[in-house]
């Protein structure tokens, strides 16, 4: 089954969210799509995808749970399906002259148990659904990449690994010079004289830094720190000033 196909020419991108629109059969009517029952497939790698360009398809086996990309295996971490309507969410459909309503709890309910995952290290099984309408269906997803990551340990280093150096802090941006650097050597520390900054944000940094990220932005409201932080991962990455 071809997912869709992303951008991965900059080996920068460690997850992928793909559009799923299921069809409801109408007995021997052919099949109705509504598009408010749209569903999310989430796949999370263990560091950036290989390089390619935006027309490699990601194709992947519902019956076995593989992944092919660029006609190589591709392991993922974890994969899930993301329902980004509340369950209780009603179409209604004309099922031989009958008229019927389909909650999109049914809807997504019923493409999940079509779909295997066999995620790397783990088991393969039915993939999960994360409800994205409740916040501690939020929480619990979050958590479930983290771990992730944290079990599967250092991520692969990109064919072209680079890092930026002669930092200089513009406009809350970071930009430097690139140069060749092993980026999973860096690690930004959370600067702990810096109040109100979650720890999920140095996460987020360190993950995009060994990723092969070489530009981060930092956006928010006035007096949030955003030139604090730039300025202490500018004097933590190599030459930083």
């Amino acid at each position: 089954m071809n997912l869709g196909a992303i951008n991965t020419a900059q080996e920068d991108k460690a997850g992928v969210v793909f559009r799923l629109l299921p069809l409801v059969r109408k007995g021997k009517g052919g099949y109705i799509r509504d598009d408010s029952l749209e569903v999310r497939a989430l796949f999370i790698f263990n560091g950036p995808a290989p390089r390619g360009s935006s027309a490699e398809p990601f194709n992947f086996d519902p019956g076995d749970g593989t992944m092919r990309y660029m006609d190589s295996d591709l392991p993922y971490l974890l994969a899930c399906l993301l329902g980004v309507r509340p369950p209780k969410h009603e179409v209604e459909i004309s099922m031989n002259g009958t008229s019927l309503k389909l909650s999109y709890d049914d809807a997504i309910n019923a493409l999940a148990a079509d779909i295997t995952v066999a995620p790397q290290g783990g088991k393969a099984g039915q993939i999960p659904i994360f409800d994205l309408s409740e916040e501690m269906d939020f929480e619990r997803l979050k958590k479930e990449v983290s771990d992730a990551w944290e079990m599967a340990g250092p991520a692969p280093i990109p064919s072209a690994a680079t890092a930026v150096t002669n930092i200089k802090v513009e406009d809350g941006e970071l930009t430097g010079d690139d140069v060749a650097v092993d980026p999973t050597s860096m690690y930004i520390p959370e600067l702990t004289d810096l109040l109100g900054i979650d720890p999920a944000v140095y996460r987020q940094i360190n993950a995009a830094i060994a990723s092969g990220k070489r530009h981060l932005m930092f956006y928010g409201p006035p007096g949030t720190g955003k030139t604090t932080l730039a300025r202490h991962i500018a004097s933590v990455l190599p030459e930083g000033k």
